[in-house]
């Protein structure tokens, strides 16, 4: 694991506060929402209508568009984050596209302790979060609030140039494939690892894990 001093999560709070309007823009010209949706669209693992989902660490909601564009919003997303001033950005970027707004609600919450009961999601799809807390810790909370059966779409750094460079621009940890394999098979079975092209700029730096909860 890359270590650094950034885990207190009152100044990952205030980072991202203070950053949120170049990281808001910087993502969206890098197409990384264009291979999120790709990848959501052939990969999501519904089954039941109008599925319950959360994305853990929603930042600016470019995540959570993705997931509401690869379901034809026939789903219900819950987005939490630390920082105020992303939910304010992801609040404001759902409300420009009008007909999703009824889909998506946003709360401010810590991916160790989510204001929500056991088993109140189908699926939880994260990235960018577990990376400033204890893997383990953050994937036994998200393991609490899923169903039985229910599915979690990790984005993990990985081991590369734009990953490393991705860890030290945002002051990220950095767990190396073994121990995020480890940590997740504590609670979940791994069903697929995609590896990302070389020609998407999110395939520089993350991959997608898919999991199923034990």
């Amino acid at each position: 694991m890359m270590k650094n001093s950034f885990t207190n999560e009152p100044n990952v709070e205030s980072f991202y506060d203070r950053i949120i309007k170049v990281y808001n823009v910087s993502f969206k010209f890098n197409r990384y929402s264009h291979s999120l949706e790709r990848y959501l669209s052939d990969n999501l693992p519904l089954h039941r209508q109008n599925p319950r989902i959360l994305d853990a660490g929603c930042g600016p909601g470019l995540l959570t568009e993705a997931l509401l564009k690869a379901t034809n919003l026939q789903s219900n997303i819950t987005g939490i984050d630390l920082s105020v001033k992303s939910i304010e950005a992801a609040k404001k970027a759902i409300g420009k596209k009008g007909r999703f707004e009824a889909q998506v609600q946003f709360a401010q919450a810590n991916i160790l302790n989510l204001p929500f009961h056991d088993e109140s999601f189908d699926l939880v799809v994260t990235s960018g979060a577990l990376e400033y807390v204890s893997l383990r810790s953050g994937l036994e909370e998200i393991a609490r609030v899923l169903v039985p059966g229910g599915h979690l779409i990790y984005f993990p750094l990985k081991p590369s140039l734009g990953g490393y460079l991705l860890a030290i621009s945002f002051r990220m940890q950095m767990y190396l494939p073994d121990e995020v394999i480890a940590s997740l098979s504590s609670n979940f079975e791994i069903l697929s690892h995609h590896n990302f092209t070389a020609w998407e700029p999110i395939g520089w730096s993350k991959s997608a894990i898919l999991s199923r909860k034990l």
